[in-house]
């Protein structure tokens, strides 16, 4: 299972580090009904985020609320097509995916215009504070609905993002990363209090510095500067 996953490419990574033969299809593929959902469904949506707002410069986008709810209808088809008693045991072994949150920033409060006038009310600590709120009602609600195993990705540096270096004459945007380190620390304690919750078993994912540390030492791993 993979709802709220935002970013494909964590997608395919984690399915072939999983030995996955074919990528997890795809919520609203036609083919993706009967037995096939009992394999993994990937409810993913490009430039989607934790606020139903976030990516409205790209137009059609399904938010992560949006993304529950279809997670929510695949639930129910599974109770429909194995049982209540099966479904809720095979929910209990899979393993649920989400990285969210940078999209939240890049595509909505770090906007060079219509962010800049939220910036303006809302300062990043306020913002930040009330994206991790919204984030673990979310969360909460995956929970509710029969989700036991649960890896949260936290925000990469958002700041070395290509749209951040190209207004900042190709250097990294610090504030911007420092505005995800607050984002990402607030995250860690909330997935640290979700796991108090019975049965549960959400893993905090430390992308950041995975990241941080490709950009860092790039040509250890093949890739030259341009």
């Amino acid at each position: 299972m993979d709802p709220g996953n935002n970013n494909y490419i964590v997608t395919i990574a984690k399915g072939q580090e999983l030995g996955f033969k074919d990528f997890t299809p795809p919520y609203l593929a036609p083919t993706t009904s009967g037995p096939v959902i009992l394999q993994g469904v990937n409810y993913a949506s490009a430039g989607a985020g934790i606020f139903n707002e976030t990516g409205f410069i790209f137009g059609g986008r399904i938010n992560l609320d949006a993304q529950i709810d279809n997670f929510a209808n695949t639930r129910q088809e599974i109770i429909s097509s194995i049982g209540l008693t099966p479904a809720l045991e095979l929910l209990n072994k899979a393993l649920f995916t989400l990285a969210m949150g940078s999209n939240d920033f890049l595509c909505n409060y770090l906007l060079p215009v219509t962010g800049a006038a939220k910036r303006k009310l809302i300062s990043p600590e306020e913002f930040v504070e009330i994206l991790i709120s919204k984030y673990g009602l979310q969360l909460t609600r995956l929970y509710d609905l029969g989700a036991r195993k649960i890896v949260v990705s936290n925000v990469g540096p958002i700041g070395c993002a290509p749209s951040q270096r190209d207004v900042n004459v190709d250097s990294c945007v610090e504030s911007s990363n420092q505005i995800a380190k607050l984002f990402n620390t607030q995250l860690k304690r909330l997935v640290s209090e979700l796991t108090s919750i019975e049965g549960s078993n959400f893993v905090y994912a430390d992308v950041y510095h995975i990241v941080e540390n490709i950009l860092d030492s790039y040509a250890s791993y093949g890739t030259n500067s341009g």
